[in-house]
């Protein structure tokens, strides 16, 4: 069982363009609306309504090494993270998303899981190459 799941996409967008979008909370909702339907600012931190409920992140961000990641606690308490960086390849991106599972994830939930993030890969790559 892997303790994370690791995808990467080539997108034709600059890095700054794509680091503006994953770096707002605010925009997960338009390419991962299955994840957050909605996310709002309260505070110092984030609230996203999700799937599963409410979940608080907490986000962390360097424009310049292109990493952007958020700490994430359901109403549960359970928590997990998730680690992004964008790297600049010329005038494009390679977008690298890290999503570290909970204790005891099913095989069966990281293949569902790392379909549900192939789709959400795809969507950002989308909305970045729009401009």
């Amino acid at each position: 069982m892997p303790g994370a799941i690791t995808r990467a996409i080539s997108i034709a967008a600059p890095p700054a363009r794509v680091f503006a979008i994953v770096s707002d909370p605010t925009s997960m909702p338009r390419y991962a609306p299955r994840f957050a339907r909605s996310v709002r600012p309260d505070g110092g931190i984030w609230i996203a309504e999700t799937s599963r409920g409410r979940l608080r992140l907490w986000r962390t961000g360097d424009a310049q090494a292109g990493t952007v990641d958020f700490r994430l606690k359901a109403q549960d308490g359970g928590e997990n993270m998730v680690f992004t960086r964008v790297v600049p390849i010329g005038r494009e991106s390679e977008f690298v998303f890290t999503l570290q599972l909970p204790d005891g994830v099913s095989d069966e939930a990281v293949v569902v899981q790392g379909a549900v993030l192939e789709e959400e890969l795809q969507a950002l790559k989308a909305l970045c190459e729009a401009g």
